[in-house]
C-alpha cells in the first residue's frame, strides 16, 4: 500500500490557510482519501502545539489517515510507493489516485507538473526508488527538492486537476477560486446556477474560517426551513411573505453544508443522508403550512385537507427518490448522457426551486394557490421516479442476464486426452480409470 510524506520546508504549510485549512492539514486530508499512513518529518519549522491542532483536525472527519511524525535523519519505513510533498501548495487528491493508475512499474519517480511552468506540488516515487529516497534524506547536504529534481525520470501533467503551489496571498485567492468553482454540480438548476451559488458561495466563504461542520450548517437551514413554513401558518399576507422568505433562505443555506463538506475535506454518506431526511421534512411541512394557514383564516376544508394529502405524498416520494439518487450503488446524478424528461423533471423538483414560486404567490397574498399547483403536480412527480427506478431496475436485471449469458456461451475448454496406450497381456486400448490402465508387472 501507498503511502505519503510530508516534509514542510516552509513557514506557509502553518502560516497560510486555503478555505480555511491549513496546508499541512489539507495536504494531510488530500492524502488521507488515497494512503493509509502519511509520514510527517517534524522539521524545526513545525510549530509545538500543530500535532495536537492535526490530531483534532483529523478527529472530526470521518475520513482520516494514521499520520506518524518522523524526527529528522531517522529511517523512513518502506512502502509500496510513496507520495511525497515539500512545497506549500494545493492538490486534488484524485491526481494521487490518477497517478497510482498511471505508475505501472515501480521504478520511477513522477512529478506532477503542467507544461507552462511552475514549482512541483506532488511527487510519486515508486517502491524501487523509496530506499534511495531514504537515504538521501538521512543525509546531510542536498535538499528533498534537489534529490528529486535529479532523480525525475516521468512527468505527469495534472490536466484539469488542481495542482497549484500557494505561495502569497494573491495564489491563494486563485486556488480558492478554483476550489470554488468546483462546488457547482452538473445537476445544479438554472436558478441554482445562477443566483443561489453566488449566494451561498459568500455565506460559505464566511463560515470556512470557524470551525463549523456541515452537519451543523444542515441544523441551521433545516432551523430556517421550519421556522419559515409554521410562519405561514398565521394565515396573514406578512407572514406569507417572511415565512416564504425564509423558506428561499433555507434552500440557499442548504447548498452551503455541501460547499463546506467538499472544501474541507468533511463530507460523509451519513451527513448526505441526513441532509436529504431534512430537506424532505421541511418540504413536506411547507406543503402542509401553505394550505393550513389559509384554511385557518377562511374555514374550506378543502385547504386542511388537500395539504395534508400533499404532504403525505411528498414524504412518500421521499423513498423511490433515495433509492434512485441516495442509495450507495445508485448511479451519479450527474452522469454522462441525454437524459428523459421524467429525469430532467426529477432533478428539477429536487432542487426546490419551487420555493421561489411560492415567495412569488406570497407577494400578491396568493400563496395558497400552491395548494391546486401541488394537488395535480406530486401525483406526476411520483410516478416519474417510480418509472424511472423500475426503469433502471429492469436495465440491472437486464445487463446482469445479458453476462450471464455471454458466459454460458463461451466456449468451454475441452478436458485433457486420457492416456492411451496398450495392454500387455490383451493388447486392447487401456483408458485412465479402467482395469486395464496399469500394465502387468513382470
Amino acid at each position: 500500500m501507498a503511502a505519503a510524506l510530508i516534509l514542510p520546508q516552509d513557514r506557509a504549510f502553518f502560516e497560510m490557510s486555503v478555505c480555511g485549512v491549513p496546508l499541512l492539514t489539507r495536504a494531510v486530508c488530500a492524502f488521507g482519501r488515497v494512503v493509509d499512513t502519511v509520514y510527517i518529518v517534524k522539521t524545526s519549522l513545525v510549530p509545538a502545539a500543530y500535532p495536537a491542532e492535526l490530531e483534532g483536525e483529523l478527529a472530526i472527519r470521518a475520513v482520516r489517515p494514521r499520520v506518524v511524525w518522523l524526527e529528522p535523519g531517522r529511517a523512513l519505513p518502506m512502502a509500496s510507493g510513496l507520495f511525497v510533498t515539500w512545497l506549500p501548495g494545493v492538490f486534488d487528491h484524485k491526481l494521487a489516485v490518477d497517478l497510482l493508475a498511471r505508475s505501472k512499474t515501480e521504478d520511477k519517480v513522477v512529478r506532477c507538473h503542467r507544461p507552462d511552468g511552475g514549482a512541483t506540488v506532488l511527487w510519486y516515487v515508486g517502491k524501487e526508488r523509496c530506499a534511495e529516497l531514504a537515504r538521501a534524506l538521512a543525509q546531510p547536504g542536498p535538499s528533498l527538492g534537489g534529490f528529486l529534481e535529479s532523480a525525475a525520470t516521468d512527468e505527469h501533467d495534472p490536466g484539469s486537476r488542481l495542482c497549484e503551489p500557494v505561495e502569497d496571498n494573491a495564489a491563494r485567492q486563485r486556488v480558492e477560486q478554483t476550489l470554488f468553482a468546483g462546488t457547482r454540480k452538473p445537476t445544479d438548476t438554472w436558478i441554482a446556477r445562477h443566483f443561489d451559488r453566488y449566494v451561498s458561495n459568500w455565506i460559505t466563504r464566511q463560515l470556512l474560517p470557524y470551525r463549523i461542520t456541515p452537519n451543523q450548517v444542515t441544523l441551521i437551514s433545516f432551523g430556517l426551513g421550519i421556522a419559515g413554513a409554521l410562519l405561514l401558518l398565521l394565515g396573514t399576507h406578512l407572514a406569507a411573505i417572511v415565512g416564504t422568505a425564509l423558506l428561499v433562505l433555507c434552500i440557499i443555506v442548504d447548498g452551503c453544508d455541501g460547499e463546506v463538506a467538499r472544501l474541507k475535506y468533511m463530507d460523509t454518506p451519513s451527513g448526505r443522508r441526513l441532509d436529504f431526511i431534512l430537506d424532505n421534512v421541511v418540504n413536506a411541512l411547507a406543503l402542509f403550512t401553505i394550505g393550513a394557514g389559509y384554511y385557518l383564516q377562511s374555514g374550506e376544508r378543502f385547504f386542511l385537507y388537500a395539504p395534508l394529502f400533499n404532504a403525505t405524498s411528498a414524504l412518500a416520494c421521499a423513498f423511490p427518490v433515495y433509492f434512485l439518487f441516495y442509495q450507495k450503488d445508485a448511479e451519479p446524478k450527474g452522469s454522462d448522457g441525454p437524459k428523459s424528461f421524467n429525469a430532467r423533471l426529477t432533478e428539477a423538483v429536487m432542487g426546490r426551486d419551487f420555493m421561489y414560486g411560492l415567495f412569488f404567490l406570497a407577494l400578491f397574498n396568493r400563496v395558497h394557490w400552491f395548494v391546486y399547483l401541488t394537488l395535480g403536480g406530486i401525483g406526476f412527480f411520483f410516478a416519474s421516479v417510480v418509472v424511472l427506478l423500475a426503469k433502471r431496475r429492469l436495465d440491472r436485471r437486464s445487463a446482469q442476464a445479458q453476462a450471464a449469458r455471454s458466459a454460458a456461451s463461451l466456449p468451454i475448454p475441452p478436458l485433457p486426452e486420457p492416456s492411451v496406450f496398450r495392454s500387455r497381456d490383451t493388447g486392447t486400448r487401456g483408458r485412465s480409470g479402467t482395469a486395464s490402465e496399469y500394465p502387468p508387472v513382470d
